[in-house]
């Protein structure tokens, strides 16, 4: 299956219009949840079957292990489903994010899928695609409800003209900054690359970690290696890449890497980061104890906890510049959620899947978890301010590139988290990096 990445993720267009839905969700004259919207998809027979005696299993698999946040909305949609549907049973497997990707392909490759289950689309979906395994979702979700969708938004979850799932949440990667810290430093936060390392001096020589990393999550380093490439290759280099025309080992992404490398040199992250999860990272950040965290915009809900020390105390800005400017950015439309054709009742899990994802949506973006991907009636009073602040940002966005494990599929992605990993714990140098890329990822041959 032959899949191009398309620049911006089509959704450009669509973010200028993500603080202008206010008001334009359609009324309903029945009562509807605040967050999530009137699910339309059941149809008579859906309803006469979810109303009979038997009783059944639905089976959702996600990230969201953690009490909070995305985990108390899905909390409170499943509690919703369950009292529309009092015969089902909506039962939750969570795992924290690199297990459950593991878990997942296993499940692929193996069997036992649940009916529902979280996913990325793009690349990391694919070979799912491919097994036959997902349930196309165009002949059973209606054309209203894809409607209230943003407009090309579910780009990301279509292989060869079909669509097999749903987006829940946008994101993009920003550089959050404890104004705090940088004020009692007596410095500004940084514009380009030189301001950066200068910001990353001083706070080491004050004894204060600059900036905060889990390197045994690949996906930890990724985000900053990714916004990197951005940075020197810009959206379309990478883009070229990830479609084949354009070599990993072009000077760009060297670029990429030696300033990736300069950064793990000049003590920007905590002394044994390569032993520290991404979350036990960000708990140093959260409390208070690291000035600069490069990380997506579902972390706003994290940042404005009355249990954390940094709360009021952020301000988000695009990655410093180096070649490229700061108006292109990493993110995109990439988590939602598929149906398995392994379930035993796909008309429920349809009606559940498209419910959770649009309910969701909109309540996480009321908690500052994600920028919603569905027109909703949002009180933007409301909005989590560091979220706010994020979306002013985006209004001069001029493309977003994927995280690069999730344009990437199959072994592909592997390849270039391990390799990732042994560059920034010395094992690769930036070319030797770069070439590895250029030689085993299959996107490259």
């Amino acid at each position: 299956m032959n899949r191009k990445i398309m620049k911006g993720l089509a959704v450009i267009s669509t973010l200028a219009m993500i603080f202008s839905v206010a008001g334009c969700g359609k009324a309903n004259d029945t009562k509807e949840s605040s967050a999530g919207g009137k699910n339309k998809e059941a149809s008579t027979k859906q309803e006469t079957k979810a109303a009979s005696d038997e009783k059944i299993t639905l089976n959702l698999w996600h990230i969201w292990p953690a009490d909070g946040g995305d985990r108390a909305v899905i909390n409170a949609y499943v509690e919703e489903f369950e009292a529309k549907h009092p015969n089902v049973t909506i039962n939750q497997d969570a795992s924290d994010t690199e297990s459950y990707k593991t878990k997942l392909k296993v499940a692929f490759s193996g069997g036992g899928l649940p009916d529902v289950y979280f996913t990325y689309g793009a690349g990391f979906s694919q070979p799912f695609v491919e097994s036959g395994k997902v349930m196309a979702l165009d002949n059973v979700i209606s054309s209203e409800t894809r409607s209230r969708l943003l407009d090309g938004i579910e780009s990301n979850y279509i292989y060869d003209g079909k669509l097999y799932g749903l987006p829940i949440k946008m994101w993009a990667g920003v550089m959050y900054c404890n104004q705090e810290l940088f004020d009692q430093a007596g410095l500004e936060l940084p514009k380009n690359w030189d301001e950066l390392l200068t910001c990353v001096d001083t706070f080491r020589a004050k004894d204060i970690t600059p900036m905060t990393l889990g390197g045994k999550d690949g996906w930890h380093p990724a985000m900053y290696f990714d916004m990197l490439a951005v940075r020197e290759a810009g959206v379309d280099g990478v883009i070229s890449a990830m479609n084949g025309e354009k070599s990993f080992n072009d000077p760009e992404f060297i670029e990429a890497a030696t300033k990736f490398k300069t950064l793990v040199d000049r003590k920007a992250f905590p002394n044994g980061f390569e032993g520290l999860g991404a979350q036990e990272a960000q708990a140093e950040f959260l409390m208070g104890r690291v000035p600069m965290y490069f990380n997506g915009s579902w972390l706003t809900g994290n940042i404005q906890d009355d249990e954390n020390q940094v709360k009021d105390k952020i301000v988000p800005i695009p990655f410093p510049n180096t070649s490229n400017g700061t108006a292109e950015f990493t993110g995109g439309a990439i988590d939602g959620y598929s149906v398995s054709n392994e379930t035993e009742h796909p008309e429920l899990a349809v009606e559940f899947m498209v419910g959770l994802a649009e309910y969701q949506s909109n309540a996480s973006y009321l908690k500052g978890a994600g920028i919603s991907v569905w027109k909703s009636d949002v009180d933007e009073s409301q909005i989590n301010p560091v979220l706010t602040q994020i979306t002013s940002l985006l209004k001069e966005a001029k493309g977003y590139s994927l995280a690069w494990d999730t344009q990437l599929s199959g072994a592909d992605i592997d390849t270039y988290l391990r390799t990732l990993q042994e560059l920034q714990g010395g094992a690769r140098t930036p070319q030797e990096f770069v070439d590895i890329l250029q030689t085993n990822l299959s996107v490259a041959k």
